[in-house]
């Protein structure tokens, strides 16, 4: 259990090891290292509402509810990768992401790795049809 537990926190050690305060070589005053890591304060406006703002708003919330159905049949339907004949992990909309979202007679079933090289090469991927 304890070689478990610190194999866990060995990470986050490090990160906190390379958060701590050092001084620098050319004065005695200590400086942080890698500020990104450390927590930093957010200013407050003072405005506040009554209820807060919703992140998603309803109608997209159902879009996005029934893409996520449509997603997971359509990954179901058709596992294979349509440009390497791997796993499809990914669904590559090739007439965007707008209106038609959910219209899944733009989507093609790809791997994690040729959808990055689609979005990487548009001029190949409109060559082969992949892009509009």
């Amino acid at each position: 259990m304890n070689k478990a537990l610190n194999a866990w926190l060995a990470p986050i050690t490090k990160v906190k090891q390379r958060c701590s305060i050092r001084p620098s070589s050319s004065s005695k005053a200590p400086t942080p290292t890698m500020n990104y890591f450390l927590p930093q304060k957010v200013k407050k406006s003072g405005l506040s509402r009554a209820t807060p703002l919703r992140r998603v708003s309803k109608k997209q919330r159902a879009r996005n509810s029934e893409y996520s159905k449509l997603r997971l049949n359509f990954l179901l339907l058709s596992p294979i990768c349509h440009i390497c004949e791997e796993l499809a992990t990914d669904i590559h909309h090739k007439a965007g992401r707008g209106s038609k979202t959910n219209d899944t007679t733009t989507w093609i079933g790809v791997c994690r790795q040729c959808h990055t090289n689609i979005h990487n090469n548009p001029s190949w991927a409109r060559e082969q049809g992949y892009l509009k």
